[in-house]
């Protein structure tokens, strides 16, 4: 059995094959959206086998998908442009082979695990009024926009006792902490947790409404503690503030018609797990608020994106990789390059954020 399966891993590696040439001569075929060279990106092969996930000097490294033009996908670890690591190869007529690759060989086989259905916990934050600076415009306003997309079936349909909104005079510096570690903790191992913030912000920390210029600021490392301590499979932590990007710096890092939320979940549970860090600007950047738009820049186009803007592909599922793509892309020219959003993290390029009606 095992022998077998090698020599059918062999028969396909080869049609991957990293060609920047070929992207001059056909605009389709080359890389078509993100960084293909050492970054997160998405590459068309002259075959149509398409590879979505991440590279290391313009070959396959890391975690990513690919969807080969004969029906079969491969989804987990990559290594120089071959299966290496924990994957799942799908031959496209019914038999899936999940366990350990080297070098493009299945060295171990491992059982079907029964799948759970994930829940979704978030904590949205939103800090307008602060009475010792400046104040904001938007950002209790994006804040409640998040909450509002993440109440509908299209976000996940979170209950209550799953979403958190924090807003203003309530998001004082104990308050935060305190509300994300009692939401966060109730994760299991099969569940993503999710971190919103929109407010002022520092190279190395976030303001909650109790900053009086010195103290009671929250610092990134508190934040990314917080969630890297939670049992979570999934982690997103989204911070739309000036200097976010220094929260960069610091780690260096079916038998019925389903519903809309179905769809979300079961797309949720498919995934791999890691912790996904989205910083509106970079660190020496400022994150702006547009009086045109009556929003903060970057939560503007976030939302439009969880809405359906980003589904590049129509497949009516909105990834973290589509939403994120989309967002720097209409954020960059909105600002002049002014703002740029930031991406980090090891995670599921296709970790669904959103579905489509």
């Amino acid at each position: 059995m095992r022998t077998s399966i090698i020599i059918i891993m062999a028969l396909f590696l080869h049609g991957i094959s990293y060609s920047q040439t070929s992207n001059e001569t056909n605009s389709s075929v080359g890389c078509i959206e993100g960084n293909c060279e050492n970054g997160l990106g998405t590459y068309r092969y002259e075959d149509n086998t398409i590879y979505i996930g991440k590279f290391q000097e313009k070959m396959a490294h890391g975690y990513g998908v690919c969807y080969y033009s004969n029906g079969q996908k491969y989804r987990g670890e990559w290594e120089n442009h071959t299966f290496h690591g924990e994957g799942t190869f799908n031959n496209g007529q019914g038999k899936i082979f999940t366990g350990d690759w080297e070098e493009g060989k299945l060295t171990s086989l491992k059982s079907p695990e029964k799948k759970v259905t994930p829940k979704v916990y978030s904590v949205v934050i939103g800090v307008s009024s602060y009475p010792h600076m400046q104040s904001l415009k938007y950002t209790d306003d994006d804040a409640y926009k998040i909450y509002g997309f993440m109440k509908s079936p299209e976000g996940g349909a979170l209950t209550d006792e799953e979403l958190t909104v924090i807003i203003d005079e309530e998001a004082t510096r104990e308050n935060i902490l305190e509300r994300i570690k009692l939401t966060f903790e109730q994760a299991g191992e099969n569940d993503m947790v999710m971190l919103y913030y929109s407010g002022h912000g520092l190279k190395d920390a976030i303001l909650p409404h109790d900053y009086d210029g010195t103290n009671n600021k929250i610092l990134y490392r508190e934040i990314y503690d917080i969630i890297e301590s939670s049992k979570a499979k999934q982690k997103i932590c989204i911070i739309d503030a000036c200097h976010s990007g220094g929260m960069l710096a610091m780690k260096g890092i079916d038998e019925t018609m389903p519903t809309t939320a179905q769809i979300y979940y079961k797309n949720l549970g498919d995934k791999k797990g890691g912790t996904a860090i989205i910083t509106s600007s970079k660190r020496e950047e400022a994150s702006i608020e547009s009086a045109g738009l009556r929003q903060g820049i970057f939560s503007y186009f976030w939302i439009q994106a969880l809405k359906g803007m980003a589904d590049k592909d129509n497949d009516k599922i909105v990834t973290i990789s589509e939403a994120f793509n989309y967002v720097q892309k209409n954020v960059s020219e909105y600002t002049y390059s002014y703002q740029t959003p930031q991406l980090n993290g090891c995670f599921d390029a296709l970790l669904p954020l959103a579905v489509v009606r």
